[in-house]
């Protein structure tokens, strides 16, 4: 133990001759006790959200569920384009007709109670489904619909894009759609639509971390404590090769910066929410990999990380100040140190390759546009100095925003008083509104507080299918449990309804091109902040870990070297395979 605090006490040393004085290294002692197996651990931000796969929506719930369980078909996460591929499906499906898909089941999948999947389970998965989407109106009053309701229901908000799923034989489902809907495989691919054991899990009740779901993946769940830990161990009897790792560990590490420091002195093998600062040190340690994504998919990634503004309490025309004083260049390069790419909408543009966003006037910072706005509403003056502008602010604010945020946050946290600089150039203020994440996540998603308890957040969206649609309507549709700014356009809603039913992929290339265009240029929900390249941190050991667009952590293809672990030094002592029988390709 002394020597952890003597090489700890070294590396503060280190950073501080670097010049990397925004890092605080007063750090309460950090350490995990190796087990004598083959371990995998990493370190977390926060432990999932829900235990129930029906109520995901987070990213690490997402990635708790992936362990677990498994659909008919997934994207491969290790493929630079993301194919959607039949996983649990034995083949790419059959459509009969515009609304029925048939399926044939991969045989002799065991689930990890010990059952074997057939088509049974398959219909269970999604009747259970239906009923918490209400679809048959037997959910108790007060009952809530599944979280991401929206992704399974018709554009209207109410009807189940699914309307039956019968069982043709052991092996063979077809689905019935209320309607035709153009993308339906792919929202088979997010881990709500994943397969349980009929036998394992209550039909109208939701699961618990005390009594899992039970599914076909990789790894089993053992067990969630708050603060602390996630804990997986490898399912033996699992369809395709075992698992390398006998043992993963989520170590949840709230502060960034002794998440940072425990890989660092690995303590950790990968790290989650590197912080940026330090990307050159860990860029420049042989037993580390610094990689960022810049290359596939036009240099960004997928997910989108914005100023969340609520619609409903602030107008179009206030929103446009906050657009145009918002410092994104401050964002990008002096939070992010220049490790993302300004978005100019909340689509990357590999949704959209062949759409010049740069021909939309998209909001930038521009202090002078901002205050024609505020004199448009009668608010000072065009002639006033910047002195008088950030007078009235601190004096008799024309208006006094709230900023929420979870405190600890190295990107959100940041950015109060970067927000209190940049309106008081438009004569307004900023109130403190920082929280927990417990707290901050009720407020996203409209729970206790209800969404008017946010005026301005930051928040990022990440893509749970590859397509557009699902990068705007969970964010803008008046439907959406997830439209925490509370957009409430007409026209948007006849566009989403319109670009489901169109399956010509070039008119509904134009339909997404319209909807971005009245976002960027007319309702502003958000400041656009950032598209993330993708930056990736982890022992240097480790091998075929998935650098994807989608942001997305999968677990199940990742071992150790062995041998690399011998010639970096690195204080591992486990033991196993040398390299798995599917080292280097995508899975079983």
């Amino acid at each position: 133990m002394e020597k952890k605090n003597v090489a700890i006490i070294i590396l503060a040393i280190a950073l501080v001759a670097s010049g990397i004085g925004n890092i605080i290294l007063a750090l309460p002692y950090f350490e995990i006790v190796p087990t004598p197996r083959v371990t995998l651990l990493i370190g977390d931000l926060s432990g999932p959200h829900v235990a129930e796969p029906l109520d995901t929506w987070d990213s690490a719930s997402n990635d708790m569920f992936r362990y677990m369980i498994e659909g008919l078909f997934k994207y491969d996460l290790s493929d630079p384009d993301m194919p959607l591929i039949p996983w649990l499906a034995a083949d790419e499906g059959t459509w009969l007709d515009s609304t029925h898909f048939q399926v044939d089941l991969r045989q002799n999948v065991q689930f990890q109670d010990g059952t074997i999947m057939d088509a049974d389970d398959v219909v269970f998965t999604f009747t259970r489904m239906l009923y918490f989407l209400n679809a048959t109106g037997t959910l108790p009053s007060g009952t809530p619909l599944m979280e991401p309701a929206m992704l399974y229901q018709l554009p209207d908000g109410v009807t189940p894009i699914i309307q039956s799923v019968v069982a043709d034989d052991a092996d063979t489902v077809t689905f019935t759609l209320n309607e035709p809907y153009a993308i339906f495989k792919k929202i088979l691919g997010y881990p709500s639509a994943f397969i349980l054991s009929d036998a394992s899990v209550p039909a109208t009740e939701r699961a618990t971390f005390d009594d899992p779901v039970v599914g076909t993946g990789p790894f089993r769940f053992i067990r969630f404590t708050a603060g602390s830990e996630v804990r997986y161990e490898r399912f033996n009897n699992y369809w395709g090769d075992n698992a390398y790792f006998e043992v993963v560990v989520h170590a949840l590490i709230n502060n960034p910066t002794t998440r940072n420091n425990a890989m660092l002195t690995h303590d950790i093998d990968i790290l989650f929410g590197p912080i940026p600062s330090l990307y050159d040190i860990f860029d420049d340690d042989d037993s580390i990999i610094y990689y960022q994504r810049s290359v596939e998919w036009g240099g960004s990634g997928l997910s989108y990380a914005y100023l969340g503004i609520n619609n409903h309490l602030i107008n179009s025309t206030w929103r446009s100040v906050i657009s145009f004083a918002y410092d994104y260049d401050y964002l990008v390069d002096e939070i992010q140190q220049g490790t993302v790419d300004h978005a100019a909408s909340p689509l990357a543009p590999a949704f959209l390759p062949g759409f010049d966003q740069g021909t939309l006037d998209v909001p930038y910072h521009n202090v002078t546009r901002a205050r024609e706005y505020m004199v448009s509403m009668g608010f000072g003056n065009m002639g006033w100095t910047d002195a008088q502008w950030e007078a009235q602010a601190s004096s008799a604010p024309f208006r006094t925003f709230n900023y929420s945020y979870n405190l600890g946050n190295a990107v959100r946290e940041p950015q109060y008083p970067m927000l209190i600089d940049n309106l008081a150039d438009v004569g307004c203020a900023v109130d403190d509104a920082g929280m927990s994440w417990d707290d901050f996540l009720l407020r996203l998603y409209g729970q206790v507080y209800g969404f008017d308890a946010l005026e301005l957040y930051f928040v990022g969206w990440g893509p749970d299918y590859l397509d557009p649609f699902n990068m705007l309507a969970p964010l803008f549709s008046n439907v959406s449990s997830s439209n925490s700014a509370q957009v409430n356009d007409p026209e948007l809603e006849q566009w989403f309804i319109d670009v489901l039913a169109e399956t010509d992929d070039v008119a509904r290339t134009a339909i997404y091109e319209d909807i971005l265009t009245k976002i960027v240029e007319v309702i502003r929900p958000h400041c656009f902040g950032y598209h993330s390249k993708g930056n990736y941190v982890h022992s240097a050991d480790l091998q075929d870990r998935s650098y994807n667009a989608m942001g997305n952590w999968w677990a199940y293809p990742v071992w150790r070297n062995t041998t690399t672990t011998a010639a970096l030094g690195l204080p591992r002592g486990t033991v196993g395979h040398t390299v798995p029988p599917w080292a280097g390709t995508v899975g079983p």
